[in-house]
C-alpha cells in the first residue's frame, strides 16, 4: 500500500506523521462451528504501517463471527 502525495502533504500539515509505503502479511482461516455459527481468526503483521510510522511493525489481531438464520424453517 501507498499513500499519495497529496494525503501525505494534508497529513503533515495537520501534525500527524505519515510513511509513504507499509506492507502487510494476513493469515485467516474460516471454521463452522455449527451449520449457523462461523468462526473467522485473522492475524496481520504490518512491516513500516503509514498511519504510525514511528510504532516500526505492528501486529493486528482480529476475530469475525458470522450468524446465519434461515427464515424458511421457521414454523
Amino acid at each position: 500500500m501507498q499513500a499519495s502525495a497529496a494525503f501525505r502533504a494534508r497529513q503533515r500539515a495537520a501534525g500527524s506523521p505519515v510513511g509513504t509505503r507499509e506492507c502487510n502479511i494476513e493469515a485467516t482461516y474460516r471454521y463452522a462451528l455449527r451449520s449457523w455459527l462461523l468462526v473467522q481468526p485473522d492475524l496481520q503483521y504490518v512491516f513500516n504501517p503509514i498511519y504510525a510510522p514511528d510504532a516500526g511493525h505492528a501486529v493486528v489481531v482480529g476475530l469475525r463471527l458470522v450468524v446465519s438464520f434461515d427464515s424458511s424453517q421457521r414454523g
